[in-house]
């Protein structure tokens, strides 16, 4: 299979538009058309049935973790009971977002995105020790050109965007956040333990990937830092100038009470100054009031800097968050939908339209030229998922001599050769499994 950075095993074509350029290609007849598009169209109908008996699966599994389930629960749930909740959740989320080709990004990767420079000029810190179990999947990456700005001047940049970021991210107990030191309150987390989330982003940066966790702290670089400290130094001298010598009063006052006035008059203090209580208590109010503005100013700008951190932060997460939570669920769902029902069609209309008989390997080289051909990028086409899926379809279809017999829509021969059915005995095969979709059995799935 050919490498690729840009859309992985991702087709990006809608189905329909698949199915126009099977069409478009003028390899099947008027009629051939015809029974390939309804062959489509049930097919399809078939997948997103199967698919919502899994999503109903993972709905069900989600609910005691959900933290934003309306439904309140029957009784409480043991820890064993959540936990076998929450591996049924993370299994079904994992077969979705690999059949929607999404490819799991290694814990190498996250732990760079801490380590390397934000684009948002941010010092960040992702404590992993707080969740129970984190899945973090990508689909699709590529470059782009970004301009920003750094002290007083533009800069453009290479980076590279990653299409899209699933993220399953299950927080330990309230137990655990109480136990830490620097939690003062249990309401700070903005998130709630115990819970599972789970998000869906668009157009990420890899060096900004930690920014998506909820518990993500941030403060200022060193950078900033410094740039804050500066003109801190700046302003705080003219003032020391101004207090020193009320400064030198309340010494003088001190020295008369510790060590008497007669050793205060040996260092140079002016004692009869520092006897008259007014003076001594309009120095201090006035080293107090002094000092006091000044850091009670330099704190006000600092909230202020960090408002403004925390504001890049959240305008980055609000337009490139696309669904969050059990509609993650639903929007994997639709995609996995989508990938299976092409994958599916691209190898049967490609085996049937083939000259001769081919191997997997040669399949799979054949879609993915056809797809470059149609696609100004390279595809990098998941062959063996497909044909799993296409081995399922199944069914007990008539001979024509008045018996039956199971049939397969795909096998193989003895020496690897790919072998469908043809397009009549397709389509009885997937309107039989269609027919037999909701079989009565007395029994709800629900």
């Amino acid at each position: 299979m050919s490498e690729n950075f840009d859309n992985e095993a991702y087709i990006p074509f809608r189905r329909r538009q698949l199915i126009d350029l099977c069409i478009k290609d003028g390899k099947l007849t008027p009629e051939d058309q015809r029974v390939f598009r309804r062959f489509c169209e049930i097919l399809s109908a078939y997948f997103h049935y199967d698919l919502q008996q899994k999503l109903e699966k993972a709905k069900r599994a989600y609910m005691p973790l959900n933290p934003d389930v309306e439904a309140k629960p029957v009784r409480s749930l043991a820890f064993a009971e959540l936990s076998a909740f929450r591996k049924q959740l993370s299994e079904v989320s994992t077969d979705l977002l690999e059949d929607a080709n999404f490819i799991e990004l290694p814990e190498s990767d996250l732990n760079h995105a801490l380590e390397s420079e934000s684009l948002v000029p941010l010092k960040t810190y992702v404590d992993f020790d707080d969740y129970e179990q984190v899945l973090a999947y990508y689909r699709g990456e590529k470059p782009a050109t970004l301009t920003i700005k750094r002290l007083f001047r533009k800069k453009q940049i290479q980076i590279r965007n990653l299409t899209r970021v699933a993220l399953l991210l299950a927080f330990k107990d309230k137990e655990h956040f109480e136990s830490k030191a620097n939690l003062k309150d249990i309401e700070e987390l903005g998130f709630v333990p115990g819970k599972t989330y789970l998000y869906l982003y668009k157009n990420v940066p890899r060096s900004d990937l930690e920014l998506l966790f909820p518990n993500v702290q941030v403060a200022m670089s060193t950078k900033d830092r410094a740039i804050f400290a500066l003109p801190a130094l700046g302003a705080i001298v003219p003032l020391v100038m101004k207090i020193i010598p009320s400064l030198a009063l309340l010494a003088a006052a001190i020295l008369v009470i510790t060590i008497g006035t007669e050793g205060t008059q040996n260092l140079g203090f002016d004692v009869e100054s520092s006897n008259n209580i007014y003076p001594v208590l309009a120095a201090a109010l006035s080293v107090g009031a002094g000092l006091g503005g000044f850091a009670v100013k330099q704190y006000l700008n600092y909230k202020n800097k960090r408002l403004k951190f925390l504001k890049k932060v959240t305008d980055t997460l609000f337009f490139k968050c696309l669904v969050t939570n059990e509609g993650v669920l639903h929007t994997l769902t639709d995609a996995t939908e989508e990938e299976v029902s092409k994958e599916v069609i691209l190898i049967y209309y490609h085996l049937l339209t083939g000259t001769g008989a081919m191997t997997p390997d040669q399949l799979d080289e054949i879609i993915e030229t056809w797809l470059e051909s149609n696609f100004s990028g390279e595809v990098d086409f998941d062959i063996h998922k497909g044909l799993d899926h296409l081995r399922k379809l199944s069914a007990v279809i008539n001979t024509g001599d008045g018996g039956a017999k199971s049939t397969p829509m795909l096998d193989s021969d003895k020496d690897g050769m790919l072998n469908i059915v043809g397009l009549q005995d397709a389509l009885s095969i997937i309107d039989t499994l269609w027919d037999n979709a909701f079989p009565y059995s007395g029994q709800s799935t629900v």
